[in-house]
């Protein structure tokens, strides 16, 4: 997990400006060693990231959910705040993606935030980005920032369609909603479809069931 991954970095960094601290005082290359330790936890200090994300084998990065297994979706980092995106196989995404009609940039630069949405004002292979601002479609590129994109040869144009993609955070789905079950045919608090034909019948035509001439039922079907 990349929390876990710093952590280890922070304390061996810390541990490094502690043991070289001695040696730094009268040996030039104690304290240039002591100085690229130091700089090398500050620097790890400076990057936290959701304790949710699990780097893998090949060097790709998923997401757990707190139910077990992986998240799809997109994925807002409760810690940077960024989004992300994990395809179907809830691996982590970059490049142009599209939803409800609109753009959005996964950044492909490693930097330390690959993978997320760049948003508006953020400078991309030297684009200033304009995008929405809004909270329900932030980061929605302009058309002026598209153009620019593709001058530059990022694809925006063939680029996959992920509307109805469901929403993570903090481990858990946030959205959509799971769906509502619909209504169940019930008499009386029981559900009819638990019921016998003979309660069926009773609960239709008023009980004594379907008789012909019968005069207990709500619906006569002979007289």
């Amino acid at each position: 997990m990349k929390n876990k991954l710093k952590k280890v970095i922070i304390t061996t960094g810390t541990l490094l400006c502690l043991t070289m601290a001695p040696i730094a005082q009268n040996n030039p290359l104690g304290q240039f060693l002591n100085e690229v330790s130091c700089t090398m936890e500050v620097q790890a200090a400076e990057l936290p990231y959701s304790i949710y994300w699990e780097t893998q084998a090949d060097g790709s990065w998923k997401y757990k959910l707190n139910t077990g297994g992986y998240a799809s979706g997109w994925i807002q980092d409760e810690v940077d705040k960024n989004w992300y995106y994990m395809d179907e196989s809830a691996t982590m995404q970059s490049g142009v993606y599209k939803s409800n009609g609109k753009y959005y940039l996964l950044s492909e630069l490693h930097d330390g935030h690959y993978g997320h949405m760049v948003k508006n004002g953020e400078v991309y292979q030297g684009i200033t980005i304009s995008a929405s601002t809004n909270a329900d479609d932030e980061g929605a590129l302009s058309d002026s920032t598209l153009s620019a994109l593709r001058n530059a040869g990022v694809n925006v144009d063939n680029v996959p369609d992920i509307s109805g993609s469901q929403h993570i955070s903090d481990g858990e789905i946030t959205s959509p909603s799971p769906a509502p079950q619909p209504n169940k045919p019930s008499w009386e608090g029981k559900d009819i479809r638990d019921m016998t034909d003979q309660e069926r019948m009773d609960a239709f035509f008023g009980g004594g069931g379907i008789k012909p001439g019968g005069t207990g039922s709500k619906i006569h079907l002979y007289n």
